[in-house]
């Protein structure tokens, strides 16, 4: 084994390192998203919740009866039926928003599992690899230690 092809192995080790690293980089980047898409289900939830609170709340009242909601830190008064309609719009968004969420976690799912089955292959891809150079490192120091002996 020549000094070339043992420097040739190297470089390949360190390319396949730095792809493995790129794949591992990718697949932090999909968890994150999936964690992130996951925050805003749990945030649309709560928001369909108290609108449907609110909605029940609203509908035990009279139509004539004067309501109020917040507007930063001023209260403004609006009818029954105006905040109804408004509560049930929140409601209605937030359970689209939900189920567009649910598609677009099971894409970025899917997505990682494919990604973290090319980084488990890039992975076994290295080690054998890294175990070869290892082999080739070690047959020239044993090389170099018999011609020393001779």
């Amino acid at each position: 084994m020549s000094k070339e092809d043992n420097q040739a192995a190297v470089m390949e080790l360190q390319e396949k390192q730095r792809a493995y690293q790129e794949q591992q980089q990718t697949v932090d980047n999909l968890l994150g998203t999936i964690r992130r898409i996951a925050n805003r289900q749990i945030q649309s939830r709560t928001e369909a919740r108290r609108a449907t609170l609110t909605l029940a709340e609203l509908t035990q009242l009279q139509p004539t009866h004067k309501v109020y909601y917040g507007v930063g830190r001023v209260y403004m008064s609006t009818t029954v039926n105006d905040m109804i309609a408004e509560q049930s719009a929140i409601k209605e968004r937030n359970e689209a928003e939900e189920e567009k969420l649910k598609a677009e976690k099971q894409r970025a799912t899917e997505m990682a599992e494919q990604e973290k089955k090319e980084l488990a292959r890039l992975e076994s891809e290295y080690a054998v690899l890294a175990n070869t150079v290892r082999n080739m490192f070690m047959q020239m120091q044993q090389q170099q230690q018999q011609q020393k002996k001779n």
